[in-house]
């Protein structure tokens, strides 16, 4: 409940937001990964905000349910992020999906369990870009998921 609630929240600040500032560096807006061998990508919507050293980067595809959620606590361009390692006081970083062929969120963090990373190819607090991967775990129960081929690429990173 808690997680889809910080995703509605992240996702409505997303839209409400008027501040846009283009980067050129990255190739466009994205998140695609494979997800237990099918491909998923953000073809509805991607957005991305950065607030209190928190970097978050949501994308959904075109039939409402399918998300890619990826969080960075300091996040710093150049580094990798092992997810089930403590990589600051927060323990925040972590990777959320949910798609309707596997009926349920999965996540990987330090909290919740899991395994996986994710790399910060590009970071400047304006635009981003990375690769990531990961197994997490079904939020609701035990099942595991797998994610490979993961990247992503943000132009316009909204601040607050």
């Amino acid at each position: 409940m808690r997680k889809n609630l910080l995703f509605l929240l992240l996702a409505t600040s997303l839209l409400l937001s008027c501040k846009k500032e283009t980067v050129d560096v990255v190739d466009g807006d994205y998140i695609k990964c494979t997800i237990n061998e099918e491909s998923f990508s953000s073809s509805f919507f991607v957005g991305a905000t950065y607030v209190m050293d928190i970097f978050v980067i949501t994308g959904t595809s075109n039939n409402g349910f399918d998300f890619t959620s990826l969080t960075i606590v300091n996040p710093e361009e150049g580094k990798t992020y092992k997810i089930e390692e403590i990589n600051n006081e927060l323990n925040g970083t972590g990777i959320t999906v949910a798609t309707e062929t596997l009926g349920a969120t999965y996540q990987a963090s330090y909290a919740s369990g899991g395994f996986g990373s994710i790399t910060l190819t590009h970071f400047d607090g304006k635009s981003a870009a990375g690769t990531f991967n990961a197994e997490p775990i079904e939020v609701d129960g035990n099942k595991t998921t797998t994610i490979t081929n993961g990247k992503f690429s943000i132009s316009s990173i909204n601040e607050f």
